[in-house]
């Protein structure tokens, strides 16, 4: 993708460019009853009906008709097409699509102030692309804006609709290319609902919405400070793509014990651990949801721990595979329906953004097909779990070994009423464990290979 480039085509005026018949408002009319009709006044984007009725009349056959003329790729949304190609006919690509936009449309129909020549870097409907990294995030302004937003409000203070209005569209637009990031967003619809339209009514954020803020505040810091902190690899927002997802890994639990591998694209299985639960054997029977879901956080840990033998970067891009439906659920939707399960969730999600791995992939498969990984969970030999590719993950009173603890579902600490104070605890564990995969212990891996 180095050697590909990003242009953009706007439009001057475009809905101007639309002659209408006075008529033809009546096509706009919708039956609702044998007496009543509708007639919208306002589209799926802006005020008014013209950005309806550009789209579905004029921008989508014109970029129909250059995608099919070009060598490269393109992208239309109303007014703004953005297309890529390779940098060998990247201009010969955006002169023909603006040559075709002006036979259809007018000579005039390009904006020349904003017509600006391909370029390695582009700011795209909102997000910023980059063909150098692979990276996609917010643009400058969008940083910009969510950094007042969230940075100068009272966490502590009364706020009324318009304000968890604001913050629920800034979470919503923007956490899609944010790692992580989608599990703090739902609180704030939360709160929606509870001001409700009620006129001059406010309410003061309830411990999970107040979380979310916090960590909001967290992330647009790091985002002043360093743009590209938090930003996802921009391939892997085609989820279907295989290519994107450097690292297949697999795990599953006993009621004692979790097993994770990870795999290459061949299906060798290139390292393993497992990892002894330090939970009650009391009530082993219990939680089974909540331990396959924690064989998400061992994949993780896994895949971070031994990026030397798949050839991860910076950005990881994980598939994980679990044979446990509702575990699958929850790592799709990024959150959990069981309270049990809610510390789990937060160290699964803030462990992606501490460590750059990100969860992109998930998949489900039979139990049978477990193998190696169903016998890993319940210490029964199998020749492919190789003890040179295991991975030592158990250390008692280690920072893994509190973070279990931590998530354990029948721990106090599960109806804890400050989301903040256990989060701080989740921070500081992660940071410890990510510290301690050192150089050495990755090269001395290597080796072993």
């Amino acid at each position: 993708m180095q050697d590909c480039s990003l242009y953009k085509d706007d439009m001057d005026n475009a809905f101007g460019q639309i002659d209408l018949d006075p008529e033809s408002a009546r096509l706009m009319c919708i039956p609702i009853g044998e007496t009543h009709t509708c007639l919208q006044f306002t589209g799926n984007f802006g005020e008014q009906r013209m950005p309806v009725i550009f789209q579905v009349g004029i921008s989508a056959p014109c970029v129909r008709l250059i995608r099919s003329k070009i060598s490269g790729c393109m992208l239309g949304y109303v007014d703004d097409h953005v297309g890529m190609a390779h940098d060998s006919v990247v201009h010969q690509d955006k002169a023909l699509g603006q040559s075709i936009l002006r036979a259809a449309i007018c000579d005039s129909i390009i904006s020349v102030k904003k017509d600006e020549p391909p370029a390695k870097e582009a700011e795209v409907i909102g997000y910023h692309v980059s063909m150098l990294t692979g990276l996609i995030r917010p643009k400058d302004s969008a940083c910009d804006k969510m950094l007042v937003v969230f940075l100068s409000c009272d966490v502590k203070a009364n706020h009324p609709l318009k304000f968890w209005e604001l913050t629920a569209g800034l979470a919503e637009r923007y956490s899609w290319v944010l790692i992580g990031m989608r599990s703090f967003v739902t609180p704030f619809h939360h709160m929606k609902a509870i001001v409700g339209t009620k006129k001059g009514h406010v309410k003061k954020a309830d411990s999970s919405a107040r979380f979310c803020l916090e960590i909001w505040r967290v992330v647009t810091t790091m985002l002043y400070l360093n743009r590209d902190a938090v930003s996802i690899p921009w391939m892997s927002l085609a989820r279907a793509a295989v290519h994107n997802i450097t690292a297949l890994t697999k795990s599953d639990a006993s009621p004692w014990k979790l097993c994770a591998g990870i795999y290459s694209t061949t299906g060798d299985l290139l390292a393993w651990t497992t990892y002894e639960l330090p939970y009650s054997k009391e009530t082993s029977e219990l939680h089974q949801n909540h331990r396959e879901r924690m064989g998400e956080l061992l994949s993780l840990i896994l895949a971070y721990k031994t990026k030397p033998l798949y050839g991860g970067t910076v950005h990881v891009c994980m598939k994980w595979t679990s044979d446990n439906t509702s575990a699958i659920k929850w790592a799709v939707d990024n959150k959990c329906s069981s309270r049990t399960g809610q510390i789990a969730n937060m160290v699964i999600v803030w462990f992606q953004i501490v460590a750059q791995v990100n969860v992109m992939q998930v998949a489900w498969i039979p139990g049978i097909a477990m193998k190696e990984i169903d016998d890993g969970s319940r210490d029964v030999p199998n020749d492919k779990l190789n003890p040179v590719t295991f991975v030592h993950t158990n250390r008692e009173g280690s920072a893994l070994d509190q973070l279990f603890r931590l998530c354990d579902p029948d721990s106090t600490l599960q109806v804890h009423s400050d989301h903040h104070a256990v989060f701080m605890q989740v921070h500081r564990l992660l940071l410890s464990i990510v510290t301690e995969i050192t150089i050495d212990e990755r090269n001395s891996l290597e080796a072993a290979h």
